[in-house]
């Protein structure tokens, strides 16, 4: 292996460059960035035609802006406006130009086209390709690439269970519903392997059906001989060992023999064999031409085996061409497909020379960066766009050709996802050149880089020394004389802490471990606070510090064992949002807002801990009828919100009107809870955005809760709040690519656990070409599942070496004595794997170098508090509160009507209920009314929003008995029990409303209207901007009250609305509403003049002209023949505690002018 220099490394043909942790991966990318734009050593390329891969948008992002920076440096040295001398490479670059000038305009020319440098993620990259070369790879046009993978991934999977598992004969089918008894367990054990590419499943299928059907009918046969000649009996007679299985089972065989099951291996104790074994002296064999059928069904048994081997084989391949049918079906494709889409493209014989050589020419140079982090699949393809010498023609062009591999083996930490170590070795494998290495340490101290050397120069430490070797790293001059001193004393780099337990329990043992680790922060921030912790010349500060955790709970505990301490601190993750509380709290509150009517689910809502609702509250829903309707009327109003704004808004609005973050950020963890709230908000969001639908959406969120993984895909990862002077708690996997000062690993054992001897098995294996196939061993063969086991082994060795390496000064190390630690990657690397006594493990810790580890027994002692030197500021409440002006915003007739109530410009909707409180605002009486008629019902907002919901389900032409059954699901709804006493009177109301004529010129009631005449619920939204000169126009022809002071303002932005009713009759439509209000206690309070007032104290009329202005505009849309004249018949407003059937009452009727309809049309425009 060679040492790598910027200024000679050839820039073209594969290049493989190996670089240990923190040896300068980035920079040294930079700088061959930096050589192919100048043409040094070859001619030189634009941004557009460098490609450099990664594996995230965050690094692509950071990568870019590397390269940003090191293009800025080298053109201003360039430009002599400085001299950069602490840049050796951009200094050789300078000394070494033919042409200054032709080099500045190179750089120049790079800044100015670097946003539209070729810097991707290899998702992007190939993204990019099948649009841009759609006829080369035959992609189509129209394909969605941005699809739900995980949702195609659940209907293929319940389509296989239900088309495939569920359809196979008897016998099968319960032989398959062992292995997955659930279509999520289906999909969970095949998930983590069907996208993996040439995957070789061991063993393979076999054609058996013929002789599994003879083994289920001898089998059949024997269990009725067995009950029928009494072969029970017969074995009794003979004497065997009553220790035997032959004995013992004798009344377990006798069950099974009276069932239908198939298990030959229930004879296992009765063949020839097993009953010699059980002989005693006095035993005499049976005999019966039962035992050679049973000696015949146990000698193929390997028959059964194959028969679930065949299962897995055509599970696999059904869920995957289901997967591809409904991809085809919805014309969508995964990340996943564009690899494949891709791949397929670059190797079929079709394009394969065509494409290639033209990616090629776009792309001469590609720089893989984390290329331990690839799979074969993503290998493949650049293998065959850039071919090695023997594999390439011979080409005129004078651009380089080169792929530049750059990664680190010992940091393949993400096999899970899909990641494949053995692909890296695969291509060092294929590499012709000589293989370059960095391993000058430019992040830490020389006693710590000592240290780690000294730990990982063994043996076959990482399982293969031959692909994945260790190298001793060097320190860097520049940090030669770096030093973390305490009290004045430099510290040892490393610290190991032994954690014991007396029952070797790993719980108490990890409480134990994050209490030690929080204690010895507490002491260093102390020290630091007064100056006795300096890193280099600077007081050490919790920013500095972080503990590296393996598991969520470690990170749960840590957090509480750091906070006992008063110290704060913030958690890093890859794990996904959906998996945290905040999560489970939001969804009982989705739950709630959809159907805003069930008391419990209300009551659910506010008990989560996200809301912070005092427990006297939550208490009082049970009894105060006051306090439930005040719930009921807001979570109506939220529903409100998520049906006209969609759901970002609704949360929004929560968070303002409950206080939730400012009832947060006073708590410890509050940051935390307001960052994920606000994510998920922002994930809810986008998917509402897709597919609209609060259901849809909320069975969205659900499933995707339930089948998150672990680490999440990055844009569900959780986020990071604000992280100014907090210690940092992050998971390893997280951690990789960063690096603090101080790290604490509390629990550096892990990787204990063995896996589950009924799951298949991945493994790697080299054939006679010295390539890894991997394998999924189906079969349970002990030999790979000890091949699979000693796989994840050297996976945790690597991903500890990642956490170690995070460290720039000084670690601290967890050792647990837990049960089985002798098993984990701790243990090889400190020597104590074959330890079988877990007290010498602290002896065997002290033979490490005294100077460069520092040995500890963790002990349990008392909490002390950490006191900043300098208390932080409490935040201080603004002492007015701001006028935001909003330019922009929705609008509904509930808003507007409340802007002219209250003569305000700056009015929210804060305290009003759009399309609930537009009928009473009133709360329900605390006192059961004598008499139970439509005058004497509930009233409220929650009684509108069900009578609402039953008239628009209602037909109108039913009869009672589906009259009685909308009307007591109304009563519930509404929350009266008492459905006796109500029913009938409420039956009679709701008859009466349909009968009642709506105007002596309008001669119809709602009974005689048909399905096909009505149209429940229309929803409308149309751009506005509204003056006073709107108010004026309504009050010079009679509209609104007349008070000269009514003003509006100045409005714009979407006017939004639901009509409760359309009817069409006799060729004219109608736009109905109905109201609720409770006008007076008989018929008399709800006569026409009655009516007239109301609608002006509501301003009911402003309401209705809007929606006629709306109806107006969709009607002439969808009938080009339509006349408002002719056609529009006019308004009707239902008081619905009036309408008898009989006098007409409660029913307001008003036809307005189609020149003001017209005026108001161009004034809202």
């Amino acid at each position: 292996m060679r040492s790598l220099t910027s200024e000679s490394f050839p820039l073209s043909g594969r290049q493989l460059i190996e670089a240990s942790a923190g040896t300068g991966k980035t920079y040294t990318i930079t700088n061959l960035y930096l050589r192919l734009i100048l043409g040094h050593g070859t001619s030189p390329l634009s941004t557009r035609e460098i490609l450099v891969l990664t594996f995230t948008n965050a690094a692509t992002d950071e990568l870019r802006q590397r390269i940003r920076d090191r293009i800025i440096l080298a053109r201003k040295v360039f430009a002599g406006e400085e001299s950069e001398k602490d840049d050796d490479f951009i200094q050789y670059l300078f000394e070494h130009s033919d042409n200054l000038s032709k080099d500045r305009k190179l750089l120049s020319a790079a800044l100015q086209t670097l946003d539209e440098a070729s810097v991707f993620t290899i998702h992007g990259f190939c993204a990019r390709v099948l649009t841009e070369q759609s006829f080369e790879t035959g992609s189509l046009f129209n394909q969605d690439l941005d699809a739900d993978r995980d949702l195609l991934l659940q209907l293929a999977a319940e389509d296989c269970f239900r088309s495939y598992i569920l359809t196979l004969d008897e016998t099968r089918r319960g032989m398959a519903l062992k292995i997955w008894r659930t279509p999520e367990v289906l999909l969970r054990k095949l998930k983590p392997y069907l996208f993996r590419h040439n995957l070789s499943i061991i063993p393979p299928a076999g054609l058996i059906d013929d002789e599994f059907s003879n083994l289920i009918n001898d089998n059949r046969q024997a269990k009725e001989i067995w009950l029928s000649e009494g072969i029970s009996q017969l074995l009794q007679q003979c004497s065997f060992n009553g220790t035997s299985k032959t004995v013992r089972r004798l009344q377990q065989m006798n069950d099974n023999c009276m069932k239908e099951d198939f298990d030959p291996g229930l004879w296992e104790p009765y063949h020839r064999e097993a009953l010699f074994k059980a002989e005693k002296k006095t035993t005499v064999q049976p005999e019966h031409p039962v035992f050679e059928l049973i000696d015949s069904i146990w000698q193929r048994q390997d028959l059964v085996a194959q028969v679930e081997h065949n299962l897995w084989h055509e599970a696999f391949n059904t869920i995957s061409e289901n997967l591809l049918g409904y991809k085809a079906q919805f014309g969508q494709m995964t990340l996943d497909d564009l690899l494949s889409h891709v791949h397929e493209a670059v190797t079929s014989s079709e394009s394969k020379g065509l494409l290639t050589e033209q990616l090629r020419g776009r792309w001469p140079v590609a720089m893989i960066d984390e290329f331990q982090d690839t799979d074969d699949l993503q290998y493949e393809i650049f293998r065959q766009i850039y071919p090695d010498q023997k594999e390439s023609s011979t080409s005129t062009a004078e651009k380089p050709a080169g792929l530049f591999f750059i990664g680190d083996p010992k940091q393949a930490i993400y096999q899970f996802r899909g990641a494949d170590i053995y692909t890296y070795i695969n291509a060092k494998r294929n590499i012709e050149s000589e293989i370059f290495s960095l391993t000058t340490n430019w992040r830490s101290t020389k006693a710590l880089i000592d240290a780690v050397n000294h730990l990982f120069q063994q043996q076959n430490i990482f399982g293969n020394d031959d692909d994945i070797p260790f190298e001793p790293a060097s320190v860097a001059e520049r940090n030669r004389n770096n030093a973390f001193t305490i009290h004045n004393q430099t510290a040892k780099p490393i610290s190991l802490f032994s954690i014991q337990h007396q029952d070797s329990l790993k719980v108490p043992i990890r409480l134990q471990a994050m209490e030690y680790a929080a204690e010895q922060t507490a002491h260093l921030l102390n020290a630091a606070s007064t100056g006795n912790v300096l890193v280099g010349d600077e007081s050490l500060v919790a920013g500095q510090i972080a503990f590296l955790v393996r598991e969520r709970k470690d990170a749960v505990s840590a957090r509480q064992a750091l906070a006992r301490r008063n110290i704060r601190s913030v958690y890093v993750t890859l794990e996904s949002v959906l998996l945290t509380d905040t999560a489970d709290d939001l969804k009982l509150i989705l739950q709630a807002v959809i159907d805003p009517t069930k008391e419990r689910a209300i009551k659910a809502a506010l008990a989560t801990q996200l809301m912070q609702i005092p427990v006297s509250e939550i208490d009082a829903l049970s009894h105060d009828i006051i306090t439930q309707q005040k719930a009921l009327q807001e979570f109506q109003y939220y529903h409100h919100l998520w049906a006209t704004l969609d759901i970002a808004a609704m949360i929004g609005h929560l968070i303002v009107r409950r206080k939730i973050a400012e009832k947060w950020f006073l708590q410890q963890d509050g940051e935390r809870q307001i960052t994920n709230l606000r994510h998920l908000a922002e994930l809810l969001q986008t998917r509402s955005t897709v597919a609209p639908g609060m259901h849809r959406l909320i069975k969205w969120f659900s499933r995707e809760k339930q089948a998150t993984e672990t680490v999440a895909v990055e844009e569900r990862q959780l986020r990071l709040e604000s992280d100014q002077h907090l210690v940092q708690i992050v998971t390893m996997h997280a951690a990789k690519g960063l690096e603090y000062d101080v790290v604490m690993i509390p629990m550096a054992g892990f990787g204990e656990r063995k896996p589950n001897q009924n799951d298949p098995y991945l493994f790697h294996k080299a054939g006679d070409n010295q390539q890894f196939t991997t394998y999924l061993d189906i079969a349970s063969n002990p030999e790979n599942r000890q091949s699979h086991i000693d796989e994840e082994s050297h996976e945790e060795m690597r991903l500890l070496y990642v956490a170690i390496t995070r460290a720039r000064y000084k670690c601290f190390i967890g050792v647990p004595l837990f049960k089985n630690i002798q098993n984990t990657a701790l243990a090889k690397l400190l020597h104590f794997s074959d330890t079988h006594d877990q007290s010498e493990i602290p002896n065997q810790l002290d033979q490490l170098p005294s100077e460069l580890f520092d040995i500890n027994a963790a002990t349990t002692e008392k909490v002390t508090n950490y006191t900043p030197a300098t208390p932080e500021s409490p935040l201080a409440q603004p002492k007015t509160e701001p006028v935001i002006e909003a330019p922009w915003s929705m609008q509904s007739y509930t808003s507007i009507a409340r802007r002219i109530e209250t003569n305000e410009e700056h009015t929210t909707n804060t305290d009003t209920e759009p399309g609930f409180s537009d009928d009473d605002r009133g709360s329900t009486s605390a006192i059961a009314p004598k008499n139970l008629t439509r005058f004497s019902f509930p009233r409220g907002p929650r009684v509108g929003v069900a009578l609402h919901d039953l008239l628009e389900q209602l037909d109108f032409a039913a009869g009672r008995a589906e009259i009685e059954d909308q009307a007591l699901h109304c009563l519930d709804k509404i929350g009266i029990n008492d459905h006796k006493s109500w029913l009938t009177s409420f039956c009679e109301w709701l008859v009466d409303v349909l009968e009642t004529t709506m105007d002596q010129d309008i001669d119809f009631c709602l009974a005689g209207i048909t399905g096909q005449n009505r149209l429940n619920e229309l929803e409308f939204h149309f751009p506005m901007r509204l003056k006073q000169e709107f108010l004026q126009e309504l009050k010079t022809a009679g509209y609104l009250k007349a008070d000269s002071k009514l003003s509006i303002g100045s409005l714009q932005g979407m006017m939004t609305g639901y009509i409760d009713l359309i009817v069409k009759h006799n060729d004219k439509y109608y736009l109905i509403d109905y109201k609720s209000n409770d006008l007076g206690p008989d018929n008399n309070a709800y006569g026409k003049d009655a009516l007239s007032e109301a609608i002006k104290q509501h301003q009911y009329d402003l309401q209705y002209l809007i929606y006629t202005v709306a109806l107006n505009r969709y009607l002439k849309q969808c009938d080009t023949s339509y006349d408002y004249r002719q056609h529009f018949g006019g308004v009707c407003y239902l008081f619905l505690r009036g309408m008898n059937g009989k006098t007409g009452n409660g029913v307001y009727v008003d036809h307005p002018a189609e020149t003001l309809i017209n005026s108001l049309d161009s004034l809202l425009q």
